[in-house]
């Protein structure tokens, strides 16, 4: 029996973005009536507490219980096929090994839902209500201030100053409830999760220490990655947009989630992740849960317009029906490059060993490697494939035949997915 986190969502999609020098996959996650209106115009910027000569590291504390807010492994990203990071409820984790090896760098209260290094000395990690960076591999995390206009939801850097994130918003599940709305969303499985209305595009340009809305960016930002400091892609309000001038102006290339005929519910995500100046993946996610399913869809452009449907999933306007997701549920992307992803899903009336499935496609909707369970994992959250063949996933872990949202697994392929071995379990 699926746990309410799965039936309310897939509440973390992982999605890479490459471009600086060696490939990465970030973590990253998953409504709203479109438009393209800016966004207020007023600048609100937080300061930081302190330099990032002056500023203290985080030191450790009571590391937060792993549940259905936050598994043991929500977040991962390998900059190499040796070193990368993992994070989650309570703690971070670092390899320098391929995974062989995994040290708690830092336990705490935070529940991480996301990381985001662009070597292996800086990074930024996200968490419901904080945003840590570090300047030494996860040596030393500091504290960095929180946007005025609303928490953060996920961060995407191009250098050490210079980076883009979403904050603010609500996750709407239900227009009617307000209680749906509270805590800024983050009381949502998963956290931070995306919001589903309301979301401001932000920029920093003194490495996250203090943040700016951007103000001609689309309303309802709910997700964001740049190949550069030039070239970006936004999913705003179900809607795919692209900027070739650093987010001074966006333009909508395609709408994903207009063809589910479902976007005047206000419900559609767009999530982006980009590999090359033209090359975007979209997940489109309609909401709603139905017959074991929540609606998804996977889209791909490598043109710089359009967008191509993939997979689906009970996805709403899907004519002809395209080949199925990996999971009745959506999990992570993780882009490669030259044109491929790594896509997961979860089914959570599968029997054990088949909840989990990852399957490495073309941005035709070519399958390299078919859709496998992967044993030991519930529900994939977190995915970061460096290559066709080598790639690493993270989430809750099974235990007798359920989800274990008390624990989360750390998972490496070295073959596309066909097989997968358990390098952590995190938790019970």
């Amino acid at each position: 029996m699926a746990g309410p986190a799965a039936l309310m969502l897939a509440g973390a999609l992982v999605l890479s973005a490459c471009g600086h020098g060696a490939p990465r996959s970030t973590a990253v996650r998953s409504r709203s009536s479109r438009s393209t209106a800016s966004a207020p115009s007023t600048t609100h910027s937080a300061p930081s507490a302190s330099s990032p000569s002056t500023a203290s590291c985080v030191t450790d504390s009571t590391p937060s219980a792993a549940g259905e807010v936050a598994p043991g492994a929500a977040a991962v990203e390998l900059v190499s096929g040796s070193t990368g990071w993992v994070a989650g409820a309570g703690r971070i984790l670092a390899t320098t090994d391929g995974g062989v090896h995994w040290t708690v760098q830092l336990t705490t209260a935070a529940d991480f839902g996301e990381v985001d290094f662009l070597s292996t000395s800086t990074g930024w990690a996200v968490a419901a209500h904080e945003l840590l960076v570090t300047t030494d591999g996860g040596q030393c995390w500091q504290k960095l201030a929180e946007p005025s206009l609303g928490d953060l939801r996920m961060v995407h850097f191009v250098s050490d100053t210079t980076g883009f994130g979403v904050a603010g918003g609500t996750i709407v599940l239900d227009p009617a409830s307000a209680s749906a709305n509270a805590d800024e969303g983050f009381s949502g499985p998963f956290a931070p999760v995306d919001p589903r209305t309301g979301g401001v595009l932000v920029e920093t340009t003194d490495g996250g220490h203090r943040w700016s809305p951007v103000p001609t960016a689309p309303r309802n930002a709910q997700s964001v990655c740049f190949v550069d400091a030039t070239t970006g892609w936004l999913g705003a309000g179900g809607g795919l947009y692209r900027s070739v001038d650093g987010g001074r102006q966006w333009s909508e290339v395609a709408d994903p989630g207009a063809s589910s005929g479902a976007a005047p519910d206000g419900n559609d995500i767009a999530r982006v992740g980009c590999g090359a100046p033209d090359q975007v993946w979209v997940a489109s996610d309609t909401g709603g849960v139905a017959a074991g399913t929540s609606p998804w869809a996977v889209f791909a452009s490598t043109s710089g317009t359009g967008a191509r449907l993939l997979q689906a999933d009970m996805y709403p306007g899907a004519v002809p029906a395209p080949p199925g997701t990996p999971g009745s549920y959506p999990g992570p992307i993780s882009v490669i490059g030259a044109g491929l992803a790594a896509v997961g899903g979860f089914t959570p009336a599968a029997t054990v060993g088949q909840m989990a499935r990852v399957e490495v496609l073309d941005a035709n909707g070519q399958v390299l490697s078919p859709a496998r369970g992967v044993a030991g994992l519930a529900e994939p959250v977190g995915l970061a494939f460096l290559s066709a063949s080598e790639g690493w996933v993270v989430g809750v872990a099974t235990s007798h035949g359920n989800p274990d949202f008390e624990a989360g697994v750390i998972e490496r392929t070295t073959d596309g997915g066909r097989t997968w071995t358990v390098q952590r379990r995190i938790g019970p």
